[in-house]
C-alpha cells in the first residue's frame, strides 16, 4: 500500500476531488448528459437517411429536418440545460435562469438579420422580389457549444450576484410567485444583455469580430493542442487514475472531451453529405477508455473471472458480465474491487493505453471508419461505433477482437490478486465452527 502514498498519485487524487466538487463544471456535465437525447434522436435520422431505399434518397432533404433542428441547434438546448444545473446547484430559480441564458446565447450567436430576395434579370441585374429575416445556424450546433457554456456559466453569476446583494425587482407576497419570478429575473436578465449585446458590439467595432467568432479564434490554440493524440492519451489514463481512487474520471474529463467529439461528428456529417469521406479526429480516441466493458476496458477480467477459483471474484464477475458487455464497469470497479486495489490498479491503467494505441493503428491503416454520427448512450459493445460510422461491419466486430489483449494484460495479476483472495477465503472456512453431529 506504499504505492498509494506516492506523491503524484496523491496529487493526482487531489485534483480529481477538486475537479469533481467544482460547481461549473458539475453543472456542464449535467447539462451536457441531460441534452443527450438531442444527439439520439439526431442520431436516428442520420442512421435513416444512408438506409438506400429510393424513398429515402428521394426524400433526404426533408427527412433530415429533424436532425438539422436537434444537432443543428444543439447548443441552445446546451446554454439551457447548463444554466439550469448551475441554478439548481445555487438552489436559485433553475427554469428562469435556464430561459435567460438560452434568450441571451441567441442574442449573442444568432441576432435576427433580414436578407434581401429577388433574381438577376436578363441584363444581369438583381430585381429585389422581396426580403427575409432569419437567424444564422453558424454557431447553433457543435461550433457554438462553448460560447454556449460561457453564456451560462455567465447569466447565472449575474443573476446569483444581483440577489445576494438584492438588486432584484421584488413584488408584495400577493402576487403569485410565477410573476413574482418573472420580475425578479428582469434587471439579472437586462445586465447580462448588457454584458454579451455590449461586448458583441465591441468586438465588432475594434477587430471586425462577433463574440463568438473570438471565442473560437482564442480557443483555436488550446484546443488544437488538445485534441491530437499524446494529449488524448494523456487525458484517458488521467481519467482511469482517477478510477482507480474512487473518483469518477470520465464524467470529470467528459466536459472537456465532448463538445470536441461532437464537433468532430458534426464536421464528418458535413463531409458525407457532399459526398466526401469522413475525417479521423484525436478526440475519437477517447473511447478507447472504456469500449472493452467499460472503463478500464475490464471485460477481459470479467471473462477470467468466471472461472476464478475465488468464490468473491466469481459472483462479481457474473454480476458484472451483462453491465460490462455494455460497457458499464462499476460493478467490477467496485465488487472485485479494482478501486484502492494496487493489484489490479495497474492493469486497469495499462489496459486502455494499449487499447489507444491499437485503436490509432486501426484508424491509421484504413481498417476503422471515423464516425459521423453522434451515437453517444451506453449501448452493447461496439454498437456506438458502429452506428456512428454509418454501419461499417469493422468498427463493430473490433472491441470483441480486442478482449482477448485485455484478458492477455489482466492475467497475470489477476492470478496475483486471485491467490491472495482463495487463502483469505480458505482461512475463513477453517476457521469456520464444526456442526455438531
Amino acid at each position: 500500500m506504499d504505492y498509494l502514498n506516492n506523491k503524484f498519485f496523491n496529487a493526482l487524487i487531489k485534483l480529481g476531488e477538486k475537479m469533481s466538487k467544482q460547481r461549473h463544471l458539475a453543472a456542464i456535465s449535467k447539462g451536457m448528459m441531460s441534452s443527450m437525447p438531442l444527439l439520439l434522436i439526431g442520431a436516428i435520422f442520420q442512421i435513416i437517411c444512408i438506409i438506400p431505399i429510393d424513398i429515402i434518397k428521394n426524400n433526404t432533404e426533408t427527412l433530415m429536418i429533424p436532425y438539422n433542428m436537434t444537432m443543428g441547434a444543439f447548443s441552445i438546448a446546451v446554454a439551457f440545460a447548463i444554466a439550469y444545473q448551475l441554478a439548481n446547484g445555487y438552489k436559485m430559480r433553475a427554469m428562469m435562469s435556464g430561459v435567460t441564458s438560452m434568450i441571451i446565447f441567441l442574442m449573442t450567436v444568432a441576432p435576427a438579420t433580414t436578407v434581401e430576395t429577388g433574381l438577376v434579370n436578363a441584363e444581369g441585374v438583381f430585381e429585389q422580389v422581396g426580403s427575409f429575416t432569419g437567424l444564422s445556424n453558424s454557431y447553433l450546433g457543435a461550433q457554438g457549444l462553448f460560447v454556449a457554456m460561457i453564456v451560462a456559466v455567465v447569466t447565472v453569476e449575474v443573476s446569483r450576484f444581483c440577489q445576494t446583494h438584492n438588486v432584484v425587482i421584488k413584488l408584495p407576497d400577493a402576487v403569485p410567485p410565477a410573476m413574482g419570478e418573472s420580475f425578479t429575473a428582469i434587471i439579472p436578465m437586462l445586465f447580462s444583455t448588457i454584458i454579451f449585446f455590449g461586448l458583441n458590439l465591441i468586438l465588432q467595432a475594434t477587430v471586425n469580430m462577433s463574440f463568438p467568432t473570438a471565442i473560437m479564434a482564442a480557443l483555436a490554440k488550446p484546443l488544437g493542442a488538445v485534441n491530437t493524440i499524446p494529449a488524448m492519451f494523456l487525458v484517458c489514463i488521467f481519467a482511469a487514475v482517477l478510477w482507480c481512487f474512487g473518483i469518477h474520471g470520465t464524467i470529470i474529463i467528459y466536459p472537456f472531451v465532448m463538445p470536441m467529439m461532437i464537433m468532430a461528428a458534426q464536421s464528418n456529417a458535413e463531409l458525407v453529405a457532399q459526398g466526401l469521406a469522413p475525417e479521423f479526429w484525436p478526440s475519437m480516441l477517447f473511447g478507447t477508455l472504456q469500449m472493452v466493458g467499460g472503463t478500464g476496458n475490464t471485460l477481459g477480467l470479467v471473462m477470467l473471472g468466471l472461472r476464478s477459483k475465488s468464490e468473491q471474484i466469481k459472483a462479481v464477475s457474473k454480476v458484472a458480465l451483462i453491465p460490462g458487455w455494455c460497457c458499464i464497469n462499476e460493478p467490477v470497479a467496485f465488487g472485485m474491487p479494482i478501486v484502492f486495489n494496487p493489484i489490479l490498479m495497474i492493469p486497469y491503467i495499462l489496459t486502455p493505453a494499449v487499447v489507444f494505441l491499437i485503436n490509432w493503428g486501426a484508424y491509421a491503416i484504413g481498417f476503422l471508419k471515423p464516425g459521423y454520427i453522434s451515437a453517444q448512450a451506453l449501448m452493447p459493445m461496439g454498437f456506438s461505433q458502429f452506428i456512428g460510422s454509418g454501419m461499417h461491419i469493422p468498427n463493430l466486430l473490433f472491441p470483441y477482437l480486442l478482449i482477448p489483449i485485455s484478458m492477455l494484460i489482466y492475467y497475470p495479476f489477476f492470478k496475483v490478486y486471485e491467490a491472495q483472495l482463495v487463502k483469505k477465503e480458505q482461512e475463513v472456512k477453517s476457521m469456520e465452527p464444526i456442526e455438531e453431529k
